[in-house]
């Protein structure tokens, strides 16, 4: 309840006026383009800003925390009414997984951003509080959003969940769907989500809705079985990524450390063609192929290396200081790949250093064995 009440001190604004919602295009072009080097295709950079035509629509709204001489957090609510969504909206959300979503109106939380120094601070609650406001008193029963594989954990404290849909190919890499039931007051308990008093508000006692949650929640849930399912996937793994002469992140490791590994790890399953992420973007994940091949490719285009199982890549972002990627990564197979965060694995030296120091031996291990195969390919 102290996470929940601090959460309140964090004033969220709406942004109305056309030099709030210009200092808002300003910092969005601040963090994606300058800080994070992403390539946004409504950023203008003679004006310095990232405006998209979404931004002008009236039923959206445009929240901000901070000032507009010095803008903290943002995030646009694309509210659809039904009838209204577009084809591009349902194709990247997967609508058709949500039985009669149709008769509903939906929101997408969209350009959600916080400034470098205040993340893990109290944005991010904050402006999360008031889009749920903004959507709780319009009756808006799915907030849909995505977001980068390693973050699927803090989302969920609030009160987001990935489904079966399809991964989202974004500008900077996949991305994983995610969507928000706003009555469902049993999965924010359960997460211990600071956003549990507003929820009550809103949905608690025996509120009577034209809205079917017992149903959608079980779908959602149900969707995410496989991924909770680690002593199965570790038995694949085990089977698949334990060949002799070939190294791997899961050498040597206990049963019992691969499958603590794997409950802060996340999967994604790949198309061909789709690319996982991209050269120069700012990350802090590696990624180990399960299945399927994987090809590297420089800024220019050329074709620099074939990944397949067991390899690993993404894993010089997550050393450098920088966090900078230095090639794209695409599928040229169906495939699949499990994402590991820095942050976890500095969390491990302190909690368990002996399952840590086998886990970035065998980093080690892979990083050598492929650079010794570059060096006896350029001989």
């Amino acid at each position: 309840m102290f996470a929940d009440w601090m959460t309140r001190l964090e004033v969220v604004h709406r942004a109305d006026s056309p030099a709030e919602r210009d200092a808002v295009y300003r910092f969005r072009y601040t963090v994606y383009v300058e800080e994070l080097h992403k390539a946004v295709a409504t950023a203008d950079h003679t004006r310095r800003w990232i405006r998209d035509p979404e931004d002008d629509r009236p039923e959206n709204v445009l929240l901000y925390t901070g000032t507009p001489d010095a803008v903290t957090g943002t995030l646009r609510m694309d509210i659809w009414n039904p009838g209204t969504v577009p084809e591009h909206i349902d194709r990247r959300f997967s609508l058709s997984f949500f039985p009669e979503i149709g008769k509903y109106t939906i929101c997408e939380t969209a350009r959600l951003m916080v400034a470098r120094k205040l993340r893990g601070k109290l944005i991010l609650p904050a402006l999360s509080r008031e889009a749920y406001r903004h959507a709780a008193e319009r009756e808006i029963y799915f907030l849909f959003g995505y977001c980068a594989p390693g973050l699927v954990g803090a989302y969920r404290r609030l009160g987001s969940r990935p489904y079966a849909g399809d991964l989202i190919s974004a500008d900077d890499g996949l991305r994983v769907p995610l969507v928000n039931l706003t009555p469902d007051v049993r999965y924010y308990r359960a997460m211990n989500s600071p956003m549990l008093s507003l929820v009550r508000e809103y949905y608690g006692g025996n509120k009577t809705l034209d809205f079917d949650l017992k149903r959608y929640a079980l779908l959602v849930d149900g969707a995410g079985a496989s991924e909770s399912d680690v002593a199965a996937l570790w038995d694949q793994l085990e089977e698949e990524l334990t060949d002799e002469g070939q190294p791997s992140l899961f050498d040597d490791l206990p049963a019992a450390g691969a499958k603590t590994l794997l409950e802060q790890s996340y999967t994604l399953d790949v198309r061909p063609g789709q690319v996982v992420t991209r050269a120069d973007l700012v990350e802090q994940e590696m990624f180990i192929i399960v299945d399927g091949t994987f090809e590297v490719v420089a800024s220019d285009g050329r074709r620099l290396a074939v990944l397949t199982k067991g390899d690993m890549f993404g894993e010089l972002a997550m050393f450098l200081a920088s966090g900078r990627r230095t090639a794209s990564i695409r599928a040229r197979t169906p495939g699949k790949v499990l994402m590991l965060r820095r942050k976890y694995l500095r969390e491990l030296i302190e909690r368990d250093p002996g399952l840590a120091s086998r886990v970035l031996f065998n980093i080690g291990r892979v990083m050598a064995e492929r650079m010794a195969s570059l060096i006896e390919a350029g001989r």
